[in-house]
């Protein structure tokens, strides 16, 4: 498992059901769909914004750590890699 923290980029791994943030209506975010996390991790749960390419949110899902992995912008050198 990785070591999340707030403000961490995450992409989801598995689709999941959401709730739009404006319209109240039921979506699902698609496997690789990036969010931020924007509060401390709940047990095995991340509170995750997702938002549209204007940075308008879209849904805000409390998100099991299990469907996550952080978005990487630049190579992890070999010794950097944890499973």
């Amino acid at each position: 498992m990785y070591p999340f923290k707030v403000l961490d980029v995450v992409v989801l791994i598995e689709p999941t059901n959401a709730t739009h943030y404006s319209t109240g209506k039921p979506i699902t975010l698609p496997r690789g769909c990036g969010g931020t996390i924007v509060d401390k991790m709940i047990g095995e749960f991340a509170l995750v914004e997702f938002a549209d390419r204007t940075g308008r949110a879209f849904a805000i899902e409390a998100i099991p750590t299990q469907y996550l992995i952080p978005l990487v912008h630049e190579p992890l050198e070999i010794n950097d890699i944890t499973a």
